[in-house]
């Protein structure tokens, strides 16, 4: 499971981390003079998730891929989702140890850490699903092409099968070219 490639990639992200915490408080600290707070805060957020992404991008994970809108996507995804853990991991912390927000709040990070790190390696920049290899491409292509079409005599036992596992009255029609398959109604 922890390799030397992704413990050296764990450690990049924890210093990530830390740099972008530290690039956006003092973008919040030199614009709350001349900006309102929340516009302060709200500036330094958005720089920093931008500096989180690409130095995760290209520094922790080293992806070369070109899918910028799909792995963007997935990103502001972890985002909500951080988001939203982290406030319930630390309503949790306050309502269960009556401690101060800033004490939940620091017992939310590891946490969070470790579920940015898997979320990021493993669906925002995992490799193997944005550059599938050339084998893996073929092998694709082979078994789409090699899939036969199903009729509804080749449905049929399939759905038998399965109705008998979940207790249920199932009924296949169609042609040879196009199948289907409904609960049958009971009347009773």
């Amino acid at each position: 499971m922890f390799n030397k490639e992704r413990i050296i990639q764990f450690t990049r992200l924890c210093a990530v981390g830390g740099s972008v915490a530290v690039i956006d408080l003092t973008v919040v600290w030199i614009t709350c003079r001349l900006l309102p707070a929340l516009v302060a805060v709200s500036l330094g957020y958005l720089i920093g998730v931008a500096c989180h992404f690409v130095l995760n991008k290209f520094w922790v994970f080293r992806c070369n891929s070109r899918q910028y809108r799909r792995q963007l996507a997935l990103y502001l995804l972890h985002v909500s989702l951080y988001w939203i853990m982290t406030m319930l991991i630390v309503s949790l912390v306050l309502s269960v140890t009556g401690t101060s927000v800033v004490v939940a709040r620091v017992l939310s990070i590891p946490p969070m850490v470790l579920f940015t790190f898997c979320f990021l390696r493993f669906v925002v920049f995992n490799k193997a699903r944005l550059n599938p290899s050339p084998l893996r491409r073929a092998a694709s292509r082979a078994l789409s092409d090699a899939r036969p079409d199903l009729g509804v005599e080749d449905i049929a036992p399939i759905a038998a099968m399965l109705a008998t596992a979940f207790g249920q009255k199932l009924r296949v029609s169609g042609t040879k070219d196009y199948a289907t398959i409904e609960r049958s109604r009971s009347h009773g």
